[in-house]
């Protein structure tokens, strides 16, 4: 059975590390994660999928397969916008990013919760002139923006750190994806393993016709583990997207149906035994997706 392999994609290190973060959070190491940077990305591996920003999509879908390229919806936490509302009316807001999209992003979020008496400033620092962006930082007495770009490999390197003011006020806010765009990778993923898991099946049942029964009892135990494996991690990563959100996840909750399958050794009645397994894991699928769809 084929194992999937996920690809964190990024325009820089950073973004590519903080989608690999997220990733991460709910993934809890069920599925080895790479970083790859979007100008890297040439041929795909069928057995893997690559999870970009916003940003990345229209580049990357040039050259990924619709249905391998999952995009993350990333928005800082409330706790960002609740520090930046505390900041004086009127001051003048210095956003400092890599790309000026997100930043305009970023700024109507901040209007669209009320923030629109302060005056926002662009400090897109990979696309402005150099002397523009010191001139900006120089003015700047608050500064806010995604966490990952204001540590010392970006605002506080030896590059820009130099120019900022003693006073200045940083607010770095740390971004979570979306429960719809997360959620769209776990059905991916739980489609991805559960046609792998089904052609496996198929393997074993040919194996078993044809009385080819030397390797089929270790073949079976293995498969009946990851059907089971799968299937948990699937539950505790919804959990996870859901509570991480805040939201009450009691009447939402997957579950499975049975404890793992104990075998008995007949590889007849095992076979069956996978069988049944398999459709109580496509109704999981099938209840994962209906769930993240309405999130």
């Amino acid at each position: 059975m084929h194992e999937l392999k996920l690809m964190a994609v990024g325009s820089d290190e950073l973004i590519a590390d903080e989608i690999k973060a997220i990733m991460e959070s709910f993934i809890e190491g069920a599925i080895p994660i790479e970083t790859i940077l979007t100008a890297e990305v040439k041929g795909v591996d069928p057995e893997a999928f690559y999870v970009c920003a916003t940003t990345q999509e229209a580049l990357l879908a040039q050259r990924i397969p619709k249905e391998q390229l999952f995009v993350f919806d990333l928005h800082p936490t409330e706790e960002f916008f609740a520090a930046i509302a505390r900041i004086p009316s009127k001051e003048d807001i210095y956003v400092f990013n890599n790309h000026a999209a997100y930043i305009r992003l970023l700024v109507r979020e901040c209007r669209d919760r009320g923030l629109g008496g302060m005056q926002f400033h662009a400090i897109s620092f990979q696309e402005q002139q150099r002397k523009e962006v010191l001139r900006l930082l120089r003015r700047a007495r608050y500064i806010i923006g995604v966490d990952r770009m204001m540590g010392s490999q970006t605002l506080f390197s030896a590059k820009y750190r130099f120019c900022l003011r003693d006073d200045v006020k940083i607010i770095a806010g740390r971004r979570a994806a979306s429960v719809a765009s997360a959620g769209r990778l776990l059905t991916g993923i739980a489609e991805y393993y559960e046609k792998e898991m089904y052609r496996e099946y198929k393997a074993l049942k040919v194996q078993l016709e044809q009385g080819e029964r030397v390797y089929l009892p270790g073949r079976i135990e293995q498969l009946s583990e990851r059907v089971f494996e799968v299937a948990a991690m699937l539950a505790n990563a919804h959990l996870h997207i859901m509570a991480s959100e805040g939201r009450d996840t009691d009447e939402d909750e997957l579950f499975l149906d049975a404890p793992e399958a104990e075998l008995t050794g007949d590889c007849v009645k095992d076979v069956r035994c996978i069988g049944a397994q398999l459709r109580n894991f496509g109704l999981l699928r099938q209840k994962l997706q209906l769930l993240m769809e309405a999130a």
